[in-house]
């Protein structure tokens, strides 16, 4: 609940506007984390932001690299998951390639880019 020109800024994780290329990544990401529900593009947030009442004022993506290894062994992967997840880093379509930045995929050196959005809503007066 925010009093009349109160303000709502939010950092979450961020999918790529291309159903198809986020739909690969939820698969990817759900292949990892069998729990993970759903990431909202850029459109989906503001039209949250929008349904909430909200002025979108300032919305922008931010990436922070991360190394492969790491991120498969925070949800304590087993190997077969793993070798999926290497594959599909792989053979990922362009547009997922761009969006993640992987790097040196199938090597113990890779890295992806997870994508976050800040976005900062106000309540009209």
């Amino acid at each position: 609940m925010l009093k009349p020109g109160g303000l709502l800024l939010v950092q979450d994780h961020l999918n790529p506007d291309d159903d198809k290329a986020a739909e690969y990544l939820e698969a990817f990401e759900r292949l990892r984390d069998p729990s993970h529900n759903r990431v909202f593009n850029s459109y989906e947030w503001q039209g949250l932001y929008l349904d909430a009442g909200l002025t979108v004022e300032h919305w922008e993506r931010i990436s922070r690299e991360a190394s492969f290894t790491k991120w498969v062994e925070r949800q304590d992967c087993p190997p077969e998951v793993r070798e999926r997840l290497e594959i599909m880093m792989i053979q990922a379509p362009d547009p997922v390639k761009e969006w993640m930045n992987f790097q040196c995929a199938g090597t113990p050196d890779a890295t992806l880019d997870h994508a976050y959005i800040i976005i900062l809503g106000k309540k009209p007066m």
